[in-house]
């Protein structure tokens, strides 16, 4: 006989035949879990609200950028001079100090033009000099030429003076006596003969003294005339003497060019020796001996690090807090270390404005995109630390905006 039992619920028996709890029983730990569950998203909802404002937050108060780099003072050399290159005294990634020889022309060339505008400079200065020793001669020469035709000049005016009024006097009396030997052959009868001839006589003498003076009167006049033609040619010397002064001008001005080139040519030569500027490391070293170089053509270049800077490109959206003079923390990605710095300057224009395509389309309207501000920041830190660092180096620097 087969036993029955009777089940009034499925869920009372498991499959394994052990009793089961029912709904009522299942209902309560769910409930629990459900309002942990809720509880645990809230509180990891509000953890990340608290983590993304604190992140907003210490962002501004901190901007920073991975688009910075270091920089330097990157020396160019090159020739002043053409010429042959016949030495070479350094080689790439070489330490150099100030005024130490770095490569040296052939300076035969410019040695065989400075020898010619020396003696170019010697002929002008003779020149000028033979000119200012015939001026001064002829001047005083002539000066007293000068000085003594016009005392001819003033001896022969006075000496027509007195002619003409000896001519006058002489007139005068060649006047009288020729009345009085007409009153006296009027007069012929009344008078003896002997009175008579002494009125004839006297008036031959008058007649030969006015002769005499109208003679000396006509000889001052010549002499007046040839000591003002002599004082004309005086004058007329003067003339040639200042046309001498301006080619002796013109000399002394040749002279100095001369000499100018004389210096041109010295300092030509001097450049034939190339030495380092400052101090630094030598980089892109293409010089080589027997190369003949032109001028301006680059030789090596000097890696100056005496002064290394950071140049960060920041986005515009996160310079609102910066001001220069603040500190910034610098991480140099090669070295792993991180320096000390300052902000230095914030650039006076955004980056692309000095890019060949400007940032417009081609209907000339500007697209807006976010901007990047250079900023410099000067580093800080001892000299042996500084010294590792290289110009072009990725760092990453931090803005303290916060003041403390």
């Amino acid at each position: 006989m087969v036993e029955t039992t009777n089940v009034s619920s499925f869920d009372d028996v498991s499959i394994d035949g052990e009793p089961q709890l029912g709904p009522s029983a299942q209902d309560g730990p769910r409930e629990r879990v459900s309002r942990i569950r809720v509880v645990v998203i809230a509180i990891v909802a509000l953890l990340i609200t608290i983590a993304t404002l604190g992140y907003s937050l210490y962002i501004r108060a901190f901007p920073n950028t991975d688009d910075a780099r270091i920089e330097g003072n990157i020396i160019t050399i090159s020739s002043r001079v053409p010429g042959t290159l016949t030495e070479v005294a350094i080689e790439d990634g070489e330490q150099v100090s100030p005024g130490q020889l770095l490569a040296r022309l052939d300076p035969k060339d410019l040695s065989i033009i400075r020898n010619r505008t020396e003696l170019q400079t010697k002929n002008a200065s003779a020149l000028s000099d033979a000119l200012a020793v015939g001026i001064a001669l002829k001047r005083k020469t002539n000066s007293d030429a000068v000085l003594s035709c016009r005392e001819e000049l003033k001896a022969a005016a006075a000496a027509q003076l007195v002619a003409s009024a000896r001519l006058r006097e002489a007139q005068a009396e060649e006047l009288e006596a020729k009345n009085n030997e007409a009153r006296a052959a009027q007069m012929r009868d009344m008078i003896s003969q002997k009175d008579y001839e002494s009125f004839v006589t006297r008036h031959q003498i008058t007649q030969a003294a006015l002769e005499a003076a109208g003679e000396e009167l006509t000889e001052s006049v010549a002499k007046r005339d040839q000591a003002q033609v002599s004082l004309d040619d005086a004058l007329a010397q003067e003339k040639q003497i200042a046309q001498l002064e301006l080619q002796w001008e013109a000399a002394k001005a040749s002279e100095r060019l001369e000499h100018q080139n004389v210096l041109a040519a010295l300092r030509n030569l001097s450049y034939t020796t190339i030495v380092a500027p400052s101090d630094g490391i030598v980089q892109k070293k293409e010089a080589q001996v027997g190369e003949v170089v032109q001028t301006g053509q680059p030789l090596l270049a000097i890696v100056s690090l005496s002064h290394l800077w950071v140049s960060a490109n920041y986005k515009e959206t996160q310079l609102a807090g910066v001001r220069v003079g603040q500190k910034v923390r610098v991480h140099v990605d090669a070295l792993g270390t991180t320096f000390n710095g300052y902000v230095r300057s914030i650039g006076g224009a955004a980056a692309s404005m000095f890019d060949l395509l400007p940032p417009e389309d081609s209907n000339g309207n500007y697209v807006k995109i976010v901007q990047r501000i250079p900023v410099r920041i000067d580093l800080e830190g001892k000299k042996e630390d500084l010294a590792r660092l290289r110009p072009g180096m990725s760092v990453e620097p931090t803005i303290n905006t916060t003041g403390w």
